[in-house]
């Protein structure tokens, strides 16, 4: 990978909800072959080399990057017929499965049937093609890759980045900007409130946060009997043993007053993270994302 990437970023903007593929018939400057990914991937992998050269050689319409899952089920299946005659006993079996990676090559030609043709998601579109004898290709990616949809996925995405905090963006430029920007600021000693805390951005802040000799406070509610803080389960003892956690709740103006007493910088991350939660109950997410922030 280029050792620096200095990207211009066009946006393309939906009016209405477009699915995972319509967005490619309004987005400019597709003129030649083209990546459509998701936005949520980390791997480790050299698919934007590998997968291309592999699209070029057969020159088909589109390339899905493929990845080996295995899925383990942890009962016993049961195979009959249809009279109900056990046939097959499995105990707890292991299948491996090729799939896709949401990776895509695609060739200009392939937006003629996504242009004009509103919401349209990416596996219909594969089976468009499918359909219409173009004869879709594969690559198999031999990267390290992760479903972030699956809380499985997620948690192993926070762990990885934990162990190795920049293999995900080796080359990128990225840990050199990190490495400089740890002396924009002298964190040593200084009180430090991070709400949210416990999601997934919170807890890798405030682990940063500790390795920096800041003396964080987190503002927490807990929601269930455990007691847990979220990701900031997972973090090492020691970082866990220099945080003070607060009881409180953002909408509660006393509470958040005084868990920034004496605090001087707040990072305000707290919000409820369920987008179909917000669905159900969207005055109990108003009043944690707006009335809460306020407070703070």
């Amino acid at each position: 990978m280029a050792q620096n990437m200095i990207l211009a970023i066009t946006y393309s903007r939906e009016s209405e909800p477009m699915g995972t593929a319509g967005p490619l018939g309004i987005a400019p400057g597709l003129a030649q072959t083209c990546f459509a990914m998701n936005g949520d991937l980390p791997d480790d992998s050299e698919f934007c080399r590998d997968g291309c050269v592999s699209h070029r050689s057969h020159g088909g319409p589109v390339t899905v990057g493929l990845a080996d899952k295995t899925v383990n089920i942890d009962l016993g299946v049961i195979k009959s017929t249809a009279d109900h005659v056990l046939v097959e006993y499995i105990e707890k079996p292991t299948y491996n499965y090729k799939v896709s990676m949401g990776v895509y090559v695609f060739e200009p030609s392939v937006l003629s049937l996504v242009r004009g043709a509103g919401r349209l998601d990416l596996p219909d579109l594969i089976r468009q093609l499918i359909t219409a004898g173009q004869k879709p290709m594969t690559f198999d990616s031999q990267c390290r890759w992760l479903d972030m949809g699956r809380i499985e996925d997620y948690r192993l995405a926070g762990r990885d980045i934990r162990k190795r905090p920049r293999y995900l963006f080796a080359g990128s430029g990225f840990g050199e900007c990190r490495r400089w920007s740890r002396f924009a600021v002298n964190w040593a000693g200084r009180n430090v409130l991070v709400t949210g805390a416990g999601g997934f951005i919170g807890s890798h802040l405030v682990e940063e946060l500790v390795m920096r000799k800041a003396k964080v406070r987190l503002p927490c509610c807990v929601y269930n009997s455990r007691g847990s803080l979220g990701w900031l389960d997972d973090v090492a003892r020691q970082i866990y043993d220099a945080i003070e956690v607060v009881q409180g709740d953002l909408r509660d103006g006393d509470a958040v007053l005084g868990a920034v007493r004496e605090q001087s910088v707040v990072f305000h991350l707290g919000a409820i993270i369920s987008i179909p939660f917000s669905y159900v109950s969207p005055s109990e997410v108003a009043a944690v994302t707006i009335t809460g922030t306020l407070n703070v």
